[in-house]
Order: structure tokens, then sequence, then C-alpha cells
């Protein structure tokens, strides 16, 4: 296999999968792209259809993510669109099978670019010529089969077709195109419209789709989705290039040309019925919004054949006062849309909330955005105010909860937080703190005490503001602020598992379970007085507060009624009966009610075994 291929090359950075691979064949002197294919055990749709490129990599030493970056596979998540570059497009955009490139690029580069694949790209804008997608000696079309770049399938160059000239329309869209293609992320500076705000290559795709086709022809739907030529592609693009001249004006036209004349209806459905609902469609996301904008406004003081409903998307009043569109508040104030829709419910903001059949559209007073804005200049978001506190938004909501954080407001259905009250509450904590003398291995961060899932920050924050819990913090340390330069012993939130002794401590419900009982007989057990515990009983226990010691301690002093059975032949009621006949009572006094069983004094039951065992003969 490393016979068959001796000339390696890395791939160009703006070079297609099959191009690469044919260029690789063309110089490892191979009849063409079949035998690189066939060696790495691949077809020909490489280029469209997910696979396996190992071999591939294998034999031109390139990585398989490079070779895949070069491909134009589907995304999982997004139907209908295939990967271009550092983007994405819709299939229908792309043309795989034909191919077409620049005579002079490939003579001069000798290679292919992956952006010719695209079917609105037909001028170059190097040479400032046509594509060319056909042999001028065969005429037959352009093959990936092909001997060589700049070869045909008949075995003479196709490369010596003439260079046409190329309209500047055509070569204004190239440059688009191409612009948008090398670009990886979206331009900040405002769009210049209607070329300006076409962000990315989607969007340029799209717009010059829809308004490069036929909107009157019955077959509509099928021309935008065949690979008609490079011939009909030219007609595409240089009908939409039209529309980035004179804007509005010119979209304006095209609403006019695109109008149907019926003489048994009027209004909008009757003219544009046929091309709105494909308008819709295509340009249903937010970035298009200038585009709706400028045809509602076509609508409602250029068109003067029809009356536009209120409910419909295409609806604004005449010469409406200047507003500001909920994503464009939105925007400006850090929410969603639907936030705006419930402070414009509310009246926290001055605005509109209008139907427009399935959607809702969402006017705004610029004033009472401002407003607000000077309102709540000094709170933050949920997100910001976790940030400040160096916790998360799902604490910051519980601290609210639990009243620990005052000075919140509740704004579009989401709360905001001052910034005095999160500055006043982690400087109160950091008073209370005291700086630590050793290294702190025994300390857990207040950042991280959620991250053990055995106790509720809350509940800290208020044994601490409390001065019921010591706080520490590390000397001055400008990585660390708010929540995670405060510490807290382990043993005073979790408790010692295991002492310096080795003597191994149980939590409540494991000593219950070492000794047979309930959990609430263990509490019974520690406020009698039965345990030798480090810390006097008040009403709760500490974490981990039992030893093993202490159990086996219990059970060396003390025992349960179930315990009496020692005695050969005897129940323990027949004993409990004779101890009472002798006035011996148990330490601790039975209660069904709250679950409580006898205690006994093991010292005093075997001082009247003896005794016991008489009574009985």
């Amino acid at each position: 296999m490393e016979n068959r291929l001796t000339v390696r090359s890395p791939p160009l950075e703006d070079e297609s999968l099959k191009g690469y691979g044919l260029r690789l064949a063309q110089a490892n002197g191979h009849p063409d792209i079949r035998w690189l294919l066939d060696a790495a055990g691949l077809r020909l749709a490489v280029a469209g259809t997910p696979c396996d490129l190992a071999t591939l990599s294998s034999i031109t030493d390139v990585a398989p993510t490079k070779l895949e970056a070069l491909a134009n596979w589907p995304i999982p998540e997004r139907t209908g669109l295939v990967r271009f570059g550092n983007g994405s497009l819709p299939a229908a955009a792309l043309d795989l099978i034909h191919p077409r490139a620049c005579p002079s690029c490939v003579r001069e580069r000798g290679s292919v670019r992956r952006i010719w694949d695209l079917t609105f790209y037909v001028a170059c804008t190097v040479h400032r010529c046509w594509l060319v997608d056909s042999c001028p000696y065969c005429l037959s079309r352009l093959s990936w089969l092909r001997p060589g770049l700049g070869l045909c399938r008949c075995r003479r160059a196709w490369t010596d077709a003439p260079a046409t000239p190329a309209s500047e329309s055509a070569l204004s869209i190239a440059a688009l195109l191409e612009e948008r293609a090398t670009r990886s992320l979206p331009t900040s500076a405002s769009p210049i419209l209607p070329a300006g705000a076409l962000q990315t290559l989607d969007m340029a795709v799209r717009f010059i789709a829809f308004f490069g086709s036929d909107h009157t022809a019955p077959n509509w739907r099928v021309s935008t989705m065949t690979k008609a030529g490079l011939a009909a592609d030219r007609k595409t693009v240089e009908a939409a290039a039209c529309l980035l001249r004179d804007w509005p004006f010119s979209l304006y036209d095209w609403l006019e040309n695109s109008a149907r004349s019926s003489d048994h209806q009027v209004g909008l459905v009757a003219e544009y019925g046929h091309c709105l609902p494909r308008f819709r469609a295509f340009f249903g996301d937010e970035p298009f919004a200038f585009l709706f904008s400028e045809v509602r406004h076509y609508f409602a003081d250029h068109w003067g054949n029809g009356f536009v409903k209120p409910k419909s998307v295409f609806y604004t009043p005449p010469d409406a006062p200047r507003r500001l569109s909920g994503s464009q508040a939105a925007k400006l104030l850090g929410m969603t849309s639907a936030s705006i829709a419930r402070m414009v419910g509310d009246g926290t903001l001055k605005g509109q909330l209008r139907d427009m059949g399935r959607r809702r559209q969402i006017l705004i007073d610029p004033t009472s955005v401002q407003e607000f804005q000077e309102r709540t200049e000094g709170s933050l978001p949920c997100e910001a105010a976790a940030e400040c506190l160096g916790t998360s938004c799902s604490q910051i909501e519980k601290l609210r909860r639990e009243g620990i954080l005052d000075g919140v407001v509740k704004v579009g259905g989401a709360y905001r937080y001052e910034r005095t009250s999160l500055d006043g509450l982690a400087d109160t904590l950091l008073q209370k703190a005291t700086v630590m003398t050793g290294a702190g291995v025994d300390m857990v961060s207040l950042a991280d005490l959620p991250l053990h899932r055995r106790l509720s920050l809350p509940s800290v924050l208020r044994e601490a503001l409390a001065n019921r819990l010591p706080l520490w913090r590390r000397a001055a340390s400008p990585q660390e602020s708010g929540l995670r330069s405060l510490y807290v012993r382990k043993s005073d939130v979790f408790g010692h598992t295991v002492r310096p002794s080795g003597d191994r401590c149980l939590g409540v419900r494991e000593a219950a379970k070492s000794l047979g009982v309930s959990v609430r007989m263990v509490h019974a057990l520690a406020g009698a007085g039965c345990f030798q515990i480090d810390r006097p009983y008040a009403g709760r226990m500490t974490k981990c507060g039992l030893s093993e010691q202490a159990i086996a301690e219990f059970h060396r002093d003390f025992c349960f009624s179930r315990d009496l059975l020692y005695f050969k032949g005897k129940s323990p009621r027949t004993v409990i009966t004779a101890l009472r006949a002798l006035s011996v009572y148990p330490f601790i006094e039975p209660d069904k009610r709250k679950g409580i069983s006898a205690v006994w004094r093991r010292e005093e039951v075997r001082k009247y075994t003896m005794v016991i065992d008489g009574i009985n003969r």
C-alpha cells in the first residue's frame, strides 16, 4: 500500500477533499482518483458521506481530523445541514457531483478550491472570470473521475478554455461568499444593509437562493433543490445581486415584480400568498429580522392594493413611531424575548404585544428601556451574582429562598440581586473569619461544601452568621474571593470518621444498626447518658459522634429486655416480673407510644440472678 502512494503532501487550507485526492492521484501517476479511494476502502461519495478515514490517513500521513475538515459531512444534530469549513450550510447549496473550477487558478495553483463546490460561487474573484464546468473540446461536463486536475476524461486539457470576464454582479456575490466562508465569527461592526447583515455564509446562501429564484414558476420548490448547472446558477446569482444595490428600494421593486394579479380577490394573500409563506420559511430566524422589518415597512407605506390585518406577521402601523423590537430590547437588557414580553405584560416596560398569526410582535418604547437600565444599574442577574460570590446559580437561589440574601428584585420572571447585598454578605463573613496559620489540610472551602451533598450551604452560613460555627480564611490571596476564600473545619461540619486513637466513629444510623434499635432509640440512650460521648447531648448529635468503643461499653454496662434470655428456661417477661418484685426497675422505662424500649443495668441484673433463679424453682 505504501508503494501505491509514493508522493505525499499535506492538504491546502482551502482545498476540498475530492480535489486533494485528485491532486495526490495525479502526483502518484494513477489514472484517476479511484485508485486512491480503492486503496483506502472508500467510495466516490466520501466528501458528503461520513466514513472511516483511518486508512486514508495512514497512506497520506495526514491526521483524520484534518481530512474530516476537508469533507462536507452532515451535522447529526441539525437536519439538512452539512459542514463547510468552520460553519454549516444546507445540503442543497453544494454540488459535490459536478465539479466547476477556474482554469487560470488550476494552472497556477495546481489545486481545487473548496469554495468552488458552492452552487452560487460562479465567478473567480482573482482572475475576474466565470468558472468552467465543461470541457471546451468534448463539451461534456467535468467529472471527478478525470485523469488529472487540468485534464478532461477525453484526455485533453480543459484548462485551455478561454477566460470569459464575469459581470460585476457575479463578482460582488463571489466576494461576499468568499469573505463569509473564510471568516469564522460574525463581525461586531454595525452592518450595512443588506450585505453587512448577512453575517454568516449560511445567511448569504439563503438570501441568494430565495431572491435569485423565480417565484412565479410552478415548480419553484424543485428548482431550489436541484442542481440545474452553472448556467442556471449564473442567472440566480445575477437576479439576487440586484437586491444588494439601492437597498431597500431594490427589495420594494422585487415585491412589486413578485406580485400576481387576481380578478376575483384582493389583499395580501391574493397577491403574495405564493411567496410570503416561503419568505417566512426561509427567513424565520432572528438574524433575518431586518428583512421582515423592511417588508412590513413596504406593506405599511408603499403598498396600496389592500389592507394588512393587525394579526398578520407583516403588519405594522403606517408611519409608526420609532420602537424597539423584543429581540433588540432583550439584547440590551441581557434577557430573553419571553422575559421582555412578561415585563410588558406586568407594566415594567412600556410597549405593546401584538398577535401576528402564530407569532407575537413585541414593540418597546426606547425611553422605558433606558429608564429600566438606570433603575437596575446596581443589580446583577443570577449568573453574575453566582460569579460574584464564587458559587453556582442553584446555591444563589437557595440563599434567596432561605432569606440569607436580601435586596432581591423580581424582573421579568427572573430575580436580580443588589451588588451591595452580595458584597455585604461577603464582607460580614470575612470579618468573622480567622486567619489560618497552618496548611489547612483539614479545612474545606464554603464554595466546595455543596459538592459533598451532606449538608446545605444556607444552613452552614446561618450557623456562621450566628457565631455558632467558626470560619477561617487564608492570608490575602488574589486568586480566591467570595465564598472560595472562606473555610470551615471538616470536623465541625462533617465530624470525625476515625479518631487519632484509631477508634472508628459511627453516625446515628450506623449506631442504630449496630445496636439493633431504631434511630429515635439512639437519641434516647444518648439523652439518658448511656454513651460516653465527647460533647454533652443537647437535643441533637454531631455527625459521626458515636465511637465503636462507646457502643461496646454500652453492651458491657447495659442491656435491653430482649437480652434477659440468658436465664435458662426463663422468658424475659418472667425475669422482668421477678426483678420488679425485688424493687429493681429499668434504667430507661419503656414507652410504646414513643417507641422506646426498656434498658437495664447489667450489674443490677447480675446481682439478683441467684435470687430470681431460686424464686422460680
